[in-house]
């Protein structure tokens, strides 16, 4: 069986006897079609003795059902009424796992508190992957390092955990919010009241640079300018010129 943290989509369900595939698929398959209309999860039934194979990306539908397939098979009652009773008690059970593993990512985190849906949503990280590594364990190990790294710059350590903490609360919700996941965290973090994150500083000016021309304004005015005061006149060799010629 495939726990959260596998890096493949698929999750594997032990099946206790050779009659329970035959069960499973149902008469002319109406119950693994039931399945996999109710839980969004692709049900593969091959070669492989005593085994059931849950292929989804998603990884919450894929343990929603594994929870579910598993409790029709100790209940030993499997047809379309008694699924979808299992479903839903199966999802309901597994919001309590995400809650419960929000609330152990912020405790683990210590950097204050959070807004409960955010907590939610931190603990659906648990069923996600991301080149291989869970990424509530990767999330963690984040805020660790920011806290390293926000105390050696004699920075707020609490504001660098709490960013690092909601970093990739992204990839928690991709079939819910348009767009990608980088951006994301943003507009739920603002609407529970988190700080937004400051932008880039603005670039010291260096002592070596060259003061900006100065410039008039509209109305021959220099007020506005950099330096405070025009330019010096440029020489006018024309008219020179021609009043040496009249001296002569």
């Amino acid at each position: 069986m495939a726990g959260p943290a596998a890096g493949t989509p698929v999750s594997v369900v032990g099946l206790p006897a050779d009659d329970m595939q035959g069960r499973i698929v149902g008469r002319e398959g109406r119950t693994i079609r039931a399945l996999e209309h109710l839980t969004g999860v692709d049900f593969i039934i091959d070669d492989t003795p005593h085994a059931v194979v849950l292929s989804s990306f998603d990884g919450l539908r894929r343990e929603i059902a594994r929870l579910t397939l598993m409790k029709l098979i100790e209940d030993g009652r499997i047809h379309p009424a008694r699924i979808e009773e299992m479903y839903y008690l199966s999802k309901a059970e597994l919001e309590e796992h995400v809650t419960l593993a929000g609330e152990q990512a912020v405790f683990e985190a210590n950097c204050g508190e959070f807004h409960e849906e955010l907590v939610k949503v931190l603990g659906r990280l648990r069923y996600r992957t991301s080149y291989g590594q869970n990424v509530l364990k990767h999330t963690l190990e984040v805020v660790h390092l920011a806290g390293i790294m926000a105390a050696e710059l004699e920075a707020s350590v609490q504001t660098a955990k709490r960013a690092a903490l909601l970093h990739d609360l992204g990839k928690a919700m991709p079939h819910e919010v348009e767009g990608p996941p980088a951006p994301l965290p943003t507009p739920p973090a603002r609407r529970h009241r988190q700080p937004p994150a400051p932008g880039p500083p603005a670039p010291a000016a260096s002592p070596q640079d060259p003061p900006p021309p100065a410039r008039a304004g509209p109305t021959g005015d220099w007020s506005h300018s950099p330096v405070g005061a025009p330019p010096p006149a440029r020489p006018r060799w024309g008219s020179a010129r021609r009043s040496r010629r009249r001296s002569r």
